[in-house]
């Protein structure tokens, strides 16, 4: 979704996702990093209301769908990338 409204925004995430990665070797938490942080970069870029909207209610619905992997996170029972549980 973040590369079909701007090239620079979707960069900006898939590097940030990476960061995220590379620090914790975690997925998911590159995933809610970049998800958590979109709404204010959108603003931040573009300063349109009804975007930053959309992408807010994306974010909702991304956090509701990963809510699982929020609460392994928060145990310290997520796995890390190359490791099974």
């Amino acid at each position: 979704m973040s590369f079909a409204i701007n090239l620079v925004y979707g960069v900006c995430l898939t590097i940030l996702w990476f960061i995220a990665i590379l620090a914790n070797k975690r997925w998911s938490v590159g995933v809610l990093s970049a998800v958590l942080v979109a709404p204010f970069l959108a603003w931040f870029m573009f300063e349109n209301f009804t975007l930053v909207l959309e992408v807010s209610l994306l974010t909702l619905l991304s956090l509701y769908v990963h809510r699982s992997n929020i609460v392994r996170i928060c145990n310290g029972i997520e796995a890390k990338i190359g490791k099974s549980n």
